[in-house]
């Protein structure tokens, strides 16, 4: 809920009883001074509330003694609340590893947000990880039916032809290669949802790459193998022919663990595939800063026509997304370097760019509390707008603390 936008009206009806009271976050709020005969309660809450409603026979005597004997009955309800700005949402199903808008796979509901979710502390159960769905991208989350394919749980996946695809070894993982390819689909002889491994990718085995719907089409991107240089090539999946294709490679260098998007036509652009960033190892990370584009999946073009003034250095998390133009978010460090061109000492910003294609320049948008308050500074960060909401999650090589999902309320 929007603070302070949308109402909620509480209804009630009891039995039994010859005291009925309403509290929110503790303070009465029905009846109202003078009494009531409707059983209902509207409001516009502001904050995250929480509504309990106590039903009894005595008022006068204490309030835990009369729970104790079952003389006075509890309810409550939590209304959860999203304030503009920065919101983290706790996740009792665990981390995000993706997050995917699609159309409810249930008749009569409108889109929502799929999620991988992972509970780091039976991740090595095969009910470590479960696909969720929210009609909000807040609670309540609702488990989907289906079997989870546990080696997929932190490979990167699109949602595409009616279906939910996961793709390809771990996103971040090294040690994660696979060419598997899964898709959560409809049986249309049983009439339920089930995750179901399709044919293989004709790539190689991979971790780290990125996955895009573009054309009409998937897109798979770089990554790496067990080959000594990452990969820099190009596949494409159609949905009618059920093949996978090769596109020529592209002529950015290889690397994984690289922001990826797709934009639809805008002003100044036709439709495109943006490349940003990445590592050549994941092991050992070195950052890249270039931005490329293609326009049909071959012929690339790097857009140093975009270099970010002034330069906040090198990206140590970014991610792509796009809202009505096209952003660049992410954890930046500027300062010394060593032989090696990593950087020893200097400054750490975080910021938003959002690109001016009339203007050749990205309008910069600093985040002044920084992204470490947000689980953004571990370098692969991903995003999503959903319900207009900007959805920002981490994904990590080794669970230490619980990454969190953080939300971006516009004002």
């Amino acid at each position: 809920m929007h603070a302070g936008e949308e109402e909620v009206t509480l209804s009630f009806y009891t039995t039994g009883a010859n005291s009925v009271t309403l509290y929110k976050n503790n303070t009465k709020v029905w009846p109202p001074p003078g009494g009531s005969n409707d059983l209902f309660f509207k409001d516009t809450p502001a904050i995250t509330s929480v509504y309990r409603l106590e039903a009894g026979n005595r008022e006068t005597e204490d309030r835990i003694h009369l729970l104790e004997e079952g003389l006075l009955v509890s309810r409550e309800l939590t209304v959860q609340v999203a304030q503009a700005g920065w919101n983290r949402q706790p996740l009792h199903q665990g981390y995000p590893t993706l997050l995917l808008a699609a159309n409810s796979f249930k008749s009569g509901e409108s889109e929502r947000l799929y999620g991988i979710f992972v509970k780091p502390e039976t991740d090595t159960t095969p009910e470590a990880a479960g696909l969720y769905s929210s009609e909000t991208g807040f609670a309540p989350w609702r488990k989907e039916a289906g079997s989870f394919p546990k080696s997929m749980s932190h490979s990167p996946g699109v949602a595409y032809d009616n279906k939910l695809w996961l793709i390809g070894g771990s996103s971040v993982h090294p040690t994660e290669r696979s060419k598997k390819v899964w898709c959560y689909e409809r049986d249309k002889h049983l009439n339920t949802m089930k995750w179901v491994q399709q044919s293989d990718g004709g790539f190689t085995p991979r971790m780290g790459h990125s996955c895009v719907v573009f054309d009409k089409k998937i897109w798979v991107l770089g990554g790496r193998s067990e080959e000594i240089e990452p990969h820099n090539d190009v596949w494409c999946y159609d949905a009618e022919s059920r093949k996978w294709s090769e596109k020529p490679n592209a002529p950015w260098e290889g690397r994984c663990m690289f922001a990826a998007a797709a934009t639809p036509k805008t002003e100044g652009f036709q439709p495109r595939i943006w490349v940003y960033g990445g590592t050549e190892d994941a092991d050992e990370i070195v950052p890249k800063k270039d931005l490329w584009s293609t326009e049909d999946g071959e012929s690339w073009k790097e857009e140093k026509n975009f270099t970010i003034l002034p330069d906040p250095g090198m990206p140590s998390g970014a991610t792509l997304y796009f809202d009505k133009r096209l952003h660049l978010a992410g954890t930046f460090k500027n300062g010394e370097k060593d032989e090696d061109e990593k950087i020893v000492r200097g400054t750490i910003s975080a910021h938003v760019f959002s690109l001016c294609a009339d203007l050749s320049l990205w309008e910069d948008n600093p985040v002044s509390w920084g992204w470490e308050q947000y689980g953004g500074n571990p370098f692969l960060m991903q995003s999503i707008i959903f319900n207009r909401f900007l959805f920002f999650w981490s994904l990590y090589q080794n669970i230490e603390t619980v990454p969190k999902l953080n939300i971006f309320i516009p004002s």
